[in-house]
Formats: structure tokens, sequence, C-alpha cells
């Protein structure tokens, strides 16, 4: 075996650990060890405890596909919508009135979002850009500062069923450009302008 398959072979083996800190430790969500237990034990199938608190519109096969790695294939043949679990089911389940979405600005101003908000929010922003000609499987780009229509952008994506890129809002033009060329998409949402570290930016 050649040098590099030799290297391409080890690291698709990789098993090494790096122990995080104990301050890092202390502020995880997780503080149940036996939380990690099970997933050690379990592998992969501990992944299915998750998948369960999701609503699926098709039933997966099996949750990972391993045979061809690098390249694997997580809950094969199942099929659900993102905006759906995200949004949608938390209002059916009575929780519209909870909040999803708590945005604080550079200035202080804030501005808030139950689940009803974000349903109504998501469903416009899905109808507009279906009128500008979206369709499934079309990657649109968002070009987008830190703000609440960033995640709605995202969940009236999955919506209709078109992947996002996200590009970072400080990227140039030119930046932005080979991004959009990269991945093939035609469609963009931006905004005009925001406040970065104090100062007013002209994003057009």
């Amino acid at each position: 075996m050649a040098d590099g398959d030799t290297e391409l072979e080890a690291r698709l083996v990789e098993q090494e650990e790096f122990e995080p800190s104990e301050e890092f430790v202390a502020q995880a969500n997780v503080s149940d060890p036996a939380v990690y237990d099970e997933f050690e034990e379990n592998w992969p199938d501990c992944w299915e405890r998750a998948a369960e608190m999701l609503d699926w519109d098709e039933e997966y096969d099996e949750v990972l596909d391993d045979s061809n790695p690098p390249f694997y294939e997580w809950f094969t043949g199942g099929k659900l919508n993102v905006s759906y679990n995200c949004v949608d089911r938390h209002v059916e389940n009575g929780d519209k009135n909870r909040v999803a979405i708590k945005w604080e600005g550079e200035h202080g101003e804030t501005r808030t979002y139950t689940y009803q908000d974000l349903y109504r929010e998501v469903n416009e922003f899905a109808a507009a850009l279906r009128d500008l000609g979206v369709e499934e499987d079309d990657v649109v780009t968002l070009y987008m500062p830190m703000i609440p229509e960033l995640p709605i952008a995202m969940l009236a994506c999955a919506r209709i069923g078109a992947p996002h890129s996200v590009v970072f809002g400080g990227f140039s033009a030119d930046a932005l450009a080979t991004r959009m060329n990269s991945a093939d998409s035609r469609f963009l949402v931006t905004c005009d302008g925001y406040y970065r570290r104090g100062d007013p930016l002209d994003h057009l």
C-alpha cells in the first residue's frame, strides 16, 4: 500500500481522544455521565433515542449505514421536515405562546417571537421564496448578520425543501460570489444594512 493510502486509511479509523477541561465540563448541558456511558455501550443505535424525539414523515430503515466510509449515511430511508419539527409541532402541542426566539441587538433593542409568531413569519417567508421561483432542491444563499430573519429564512427554506447555504456576512462580494457559484445557487437572501461592533454597515 502506498504511503498516501496508508495515511488515508489511518484517518478513516482515527481513535484519538481529546479530554475537555474541568471548566468546560462544569458548564456543559449534559451533566449526567450515564448519558455518555449509554452512548458508548450502544453505538450507533443510541441515536435512536434522539430520533424518537422527532416527527418523521417516513420512518428510517437503519440508524447508520457505515458500509462506505468516509461517506456515512444517517437514518437512511427516513424523511422529515425540519421546519415542522422546529415550529409547527410546538404550535399544535399547545405551546404556541412559548418564546421561540428572543433577540437583542447591539444597541439594546429586543424582539421576541413566540412559536405562533415564528410559524406565521416562516410561512410568509416560504411563500415569498416560492413567488420568487424557488423550488425544491434549489440552493438558497443566506448572506445576513445575526438577526431573527436569518433563522426564519433557514426554516422557510427547509419548509419548501430548498437547501440553504449560509455565507458569513462579513465576507466580500467576491467571496460571496465564489461560494454561490460553488453551491450552484441562483437565489440570494440578504439585508440592506446592519450594525457591527457599533458601526452601521451598508450591506448592498
